[in-house]
């Protein structure tokens, strides 16, 4: 039996569409409604702006959107409840099952969120805009900085000292999307990475124009705070490279803007001083599960946070944007290797070097070997294929309602599919694909970690 959702009906306030795309993302004033949700979670006319959002994914026919409410407000129950001014509609076009993003999310709050960081909360629900329907949305959270969200210092408004929080993309996107003075850019010509399986890769070959660019995506109001984030970021990949490759083991000066010598003797000893292992643990682990290439050039956020209260530690966290992943992307329909530290045949041929670097250090590859063996033993990853199983189930009705609008199933509306996608002719078709890829990827996974399991520990200790 279908499950009854509730609608957001967005009233705007010159009565027209909400337009735009990748170079037009303009808010206008709105009304919002929320009805059939479930007890408590119905308002009428919120007042708030809307507009669309996205990169690529704002380019299709049917818009994702930005909502920011004048006041705070919880949407159908998200995140315990918590209210916030701004949310995410998800139009999940290039998706046609809805459920990428969902496993994502479930993964994340079974990892990430386990251990005290950020991951999205979701629901789905129909919208519609002046009255007329537009499709099933899945309804998600901002990535911001908020005591809700990402939970590190956010600056009062003027402040110019470097001691606050950071929230920063790696951003290939940066260049066309940005403000100048909102991101930069660093090379990693120098850090040649050794793969998983043993070959050599140079992030910096594969990267537009040769570098990688970061956006801050946190509240920022001096030069000195951007150039303080845009060192700290590259000493920090140094302190680590450094570590692993040369068995030279550094630190960081008491303000944090230089690398000094360290009494450190050892790779972890090092490289948990400056990082949150645990963050980039389970960050590798939904990697390896996901596969979706979007980290290799941007969506891959982490944080610091320099204040008085801030760990002062790399951490990641706020884990988004897997559309692409879990098979959908060409030359990934298949893959029994290592995703995270090896170049992949697809089109984008890339690594994201912050994932790449740690297959370097047997200590880290025992210690993802541990999780993965805690996470089985919890049932996390057959919670993925019964979450796949309940939505294809239970709203069937939805999804044909969206198809019927959009005639988007069993179409490629992205370059970056596969042939695939081209023979669903129903969602469950495209759900059964879903979960059979994620089934085979489960095993896959579990008998690679079982291998890294029973090798000789390594002999660094903490």
């Amino acid at each position: 039996m279908a499950k009854q959702l509730a609608t957001i009906n967005i009233v705007t306030d010159d009565g027209q569409d909400i337009t735009g795309d990748l170079n037009n993302q303009e808010y206008k004033g709105c009304a919002v409604t929320l009805t059939d949700g479930r007890e408590g979670e119905n308002f009428t006319s919120a007042r708030g702006q809307v507009r669309v959002r996205g990169n690529n994914t704002a380019e299709f026919p049917k818009k994702s959107f930005r909502l920011k409410f004048d006041t705070k407000i919880n949407l159908l129950g998200l995140n315990d409840g918590a209210e916030c001014k701004s949310w995410v509609l998800l139009a999940c076009y290039k998706d046609v099952t809805f459920l990428r993003d969902a496993v994502a999310f479930e993964l994340g709050r079974q990892t990430l969120a386990e251990n005290g960081y950020y991951c999205s909360d979701f629901a789905y629900a129909e919208v519609s805009i002046n009255g007329k329907y537009n499709g099933l949305y899945m309804v998600a959270e901002q990535q911001q900085v908020n005591k809700n969200r990402i939970d590190i210092n956010e600056p009062e408004e003027g402040y110019t000292g470097t001691d606050i929080g950071y929230l920063v993309e790696y951003d290939g996107n940066a260049p066309r999307t940005e403000k100048k003075e909102n991101y930069f850019r660093l090379t990693y010509n120098d850090y040649p990475l050794t793969c998983e399986d043993g070959t050599q890769f140079v992030p910096g070959q594969m990267m537009r124009f040769g570098f990688a660019y970061y956006t801050i995506k946190s509240d920022f109001y001096s030069v000195e705070q951007s150039n303080f984030i845009m060192n700290y970021t590259e000493n920090v990949f140094k302190i680590i490279y450094d570590a692993l490759y040369n068995d030279k083991f550094t630190t960081f000066n008491d303000d944090f803007t230089q690398i000094v010598d360290s009494e450190y003797t050892n790779s972890r000893q090092t490289i948990e001083a400056v990082m949150n292992v645990d963050s980039l643990v389970d960050t590798v682990i939904m990697s390896e599960v996901l596969c979706d290439n979007d980290i290799d050039f941007s969506s891959f956020f982490f944080t610091f946070d320099m204040s008085a209260l801030g760990d002062k530690k790399l951490t990641f966290q706020a884990p988004w944007d897997f559309d692409s992943g879990l098979g959908m992307m060409r030359g990934l329909e298949e893959l029994d290797k290592i995703f995270s530290a090896n170049v992949c045949t697809n089109a984008m041929k890339a690594l994201n070097p912050w994932t790449a670097i740690m297959f370097k250090a047997d200590w880290f590859k025992q210690e993802l070997a541990k999780r993965w063996a805690q996470l089985a033993e919890r049932g996390v990853f057959d919670r993925l294929i019964t979450l796949i199983d309940k939505v294809t189930e239970t709203y069937e009705p939805y999804f044909a309602r969206n198809y019927e609008l959009w005639d988007n199933l069993g179409k490629i509306v992205d370059e970056v599919q596969g042939d695939t996608v081209t023979t669903f002719v129903t969602h469950a078709d495209a759900s059964a694909y879903l979960r059979n890829w994620l089934s085979h990827r489960i095993e896959f996974l579990t008998d690679y970690f079982e291998s890294v399991a029973s090798q000789s520990p390594p002999t660094e200790e903490a």
